[in-house]
């Protein structure tokens, strides 16, 4: 695991900025750190050795000198990919056996048609020294991070949009639609970044450059298909089970120790339950917030800790120290954060980081097993919209209650209604200190037409799950990115088992009742609202839920979701009367935003 950058293209006036760009990422990597440059061509990596008795330096060249790679990332099945291509063990033969060995020289062998072998998290850049083409290529689902800045005959790109600024000498320049997109929905949704002179590299995406500076956009994998399976609730969850095993089990893979984040909830218990399993005393990561008993999970934690055998290290984080890293961490990544326990999983990562280089953590679950029964349920309430517009009566008016003052006119309308975590107004004003007069309107129409447009390129025809595969693709990348900024920060590495590739695409095939089981018909559920239905008549990651049953504490598999919630008081003290905690949560942010620039 580490960092990466580059400059493809014209290279002058760089040289000290190669070096000044490595520093910016060494808690990345703090092992190594390599520059290679050749005419046209700089490459950096910072190495957090992860895999491999020795750790390789990069950029790294295959066998015969043609590939070129720099690359952040882990290759899980890498010992596979070996054993089963005679040609790809022979150009392996006779160096180290990693992950990076195996990508540089399946590159080289087979092109961009490899990336579909691989099953692993990577971002990376490879580049052809015989054609002159580079790839950047970022993996299925964009557990890693990858930014890009394109100039007039120059293309800069790394891990980090900090590294960007850097190798391009142009300081931060705010985007407007990435800031907007932020208050609204958390997250710079799409290939926006808070810097306007930079972008993401989307998931599933690679870049192909060519020698004469022309860049082509090629979505390698698509996350796009729901529905089809046809087989019996037994075999969906054996399958699941199977699926989840493996992917804990190649994720267990590294010649560092690793250790689990517990929160006590069901994802990351049901985790450490199967990575137990193959690891004796495992270790286990739990942080609370003191003073505030009702939104602490420790002790559910503690619980599992004890029925698993687990070796358990429990945390707890104060007002003052939240505060403090929530201030330095800003500062640090020089951009307002999403969410509040994401502070408290940085400082959790750094206790982490003192004795382990790796940590198993439950993101994804909920995105791809339909754990958000609310939101996941918004067509339920869309077809009660539709059928009671013009019913004035006791539904209509709990309707016009949660979606008024006038029903929404579309799904689309009314998904981004319910998605959004602050009003268009808010955001217009919030926006005002940091950017004087802006076009609201304006901001809203691209920002939302963004999320748009992925919803109405998705495939099938069962409307719930459909609601999955948007959040895997507009809401997930944003979760996966601050997992990765939380841990990466204190030079930890995360692995999230429940997206593994191969699990993903299974799940999207089930059927939605296999995931959100009712517990009465759905035809006697007319008269009440998703809000309504959600963990009270029916059960929401019920597939995962049953797995979990047999492996946990009684009560820990059928708890309702808690989410982690920090007290607003330690990221407000004094808040303003009547302002929704997320409001206040993002203009704090602002402000620290505005204060690091």
């Amino acid at each position: 695991m580490c960092g990466i950058f580059g400059i493809i293209g014209d290279e002058s006036g760089v040289n000290g900025r190669l070096d000044q760009a490595a520093r910016s990422l060494f808690h990345r990597g703090p092992d190594s750190h390599q520059i290679l440059r050749l005419p046209g061509l700089s490459l950096g990596h910072t190495l957090l050795s992860v895999i491999g008795e020795s750790p390789i330096t990069q950029p790294i060249h295959s066998h015969d000198g043609r590939g070129l790679l720099t690359y952040n990332g882990e290759i899980y099945n890498y010992i596979e990919l070996l054993r089963d291509d005679p040609e790809l063990r022979a150009a392996c033969q006779g160096r180290l056996t990693t992950d990076t060995v195996v990508l540089v020289e399946g590159l080289r062998l087979y092109g961009e048609g490899f990336l579909r072998q691989l099953n692993g998290m990577f971002a990376f850049c490879y580049h052809d020294l015989e054609s002159g083409e580079t790839l950047l290529v970022r993996d299925r689902l964009g557990i890693k991070p990858l930014f890009y800045s394109a100039a007039p005959g120059a293309f800069i790109f790394a891990s980090e949009t900090q590294a960007v600024r850097v190798l391009s000498g142009k300081p931060f320049t705010p985007d407007p639609e990435a800031f907007y997109s932020y208050i609204r929905f958390r997250y710079p949704i799409a290939a926006r970044s808070f810097d306007l002179n930079i972008r993401q590299v989307l998931p599933g995406q690679l870049l192909r450059i060519g020698r004469n500076g022309e860049v082509r956009t090629i979505q390698w994998w698509v996350n796009q298909t729901a529905g089809g399976f046809t087989g019996t609730y037994d075999e969906a969850l054996g399958t699941v089970q199977e699926l989840l095993e493996s992917s804990i089990e190649l994720r267990m893979r590294s010649d560092h120790g690793f250790c689990t984040f517990l929160s006590g909830g069901l994802d990351s218990s049901l985790l450490t339950a199967l990575a137990s399993k193959n690891k004796n005393r495992l270790d286990t990561y739990s942080i609370g917030v003191a003073g505030a008993p009702d939104l602490d999970e420790s002790v559910y934690a503690a619980a599992v800790a004890a029925k698993l055998g687990t070796h358990h290290h429990p945390y707890s984080l104060s007002s003052d120290g939240y505060r403090a890293h929530h201030s330095a961490f800003v500062a640090a990544l020089k951009e307002p954060l999403p969410v509040p326990n994401q502070v408290a999983l940085r400082a959790l990562s750094e206790d982490v980081s003192l004795t382990h280089r790796v940590v198993l953590s439950g993101e994804g679950a909920d995105e791809v097993f339909a754990g958000y029964g609310r939101i996941f349920l918004l067509p339920h309430d869309w077809k009660a919209i539709e059928e009671q517009r013009n019913r004035p009566g006791a539904l209509q008016a709990k309707l016009l209650k949660r979606y008024g003052p006038e029903l929404p006119n579309s799904f689309d309308e009314l998904f981004i209604e319910r998605y959004a975590y602050t009003t268009h107004r808010f955001a217009v004003d919030a926006m005002k200190p940091l950017f004087g007069n802006i076009d609201g309107a304006l901001l809203r129409n691209s920002v939302e037409a963004s999320i748009l447009q992925i919803a109405r390129s998705l495939e099938g025809d069962d409307p719930f799950n459909r609601m999955l595969l948007l959040f895997q693709n507009v809401h997930l990348p944003g979760l996966l990115y601050r997992v990765d900024a939380a841990t990466m920060a204190n030079s930890v590495e995360a692995r999230v088992p429940f997206l593994d590739h191969r699990l993903v695409e299974f799940a999207n095939t089930l059927p939605i009742d296999l995931k959100i089981r009712t517990l009465k018909p759905r035809s006697s559920l007319t008269h009440l609202l998703a809000d309504e239905i959600s963990e009270i008549h029916d059960v929401p990651k019920a597939i995962l839920k049953d797995q979990g049953r047999n492996l946990l504490p009684e009560g820990i598999a059928d708890r309702r979701k808690m989410g982690f919630p920090i007290p607003p008081a330690f990221y407000m003290p004094q808040s303003k009367d009547g302002m929704a905690d997320y409001q206040a949560w993002t203009e704090r942010n602002l402000e620290l935003w505005a204060a690091s620039v």
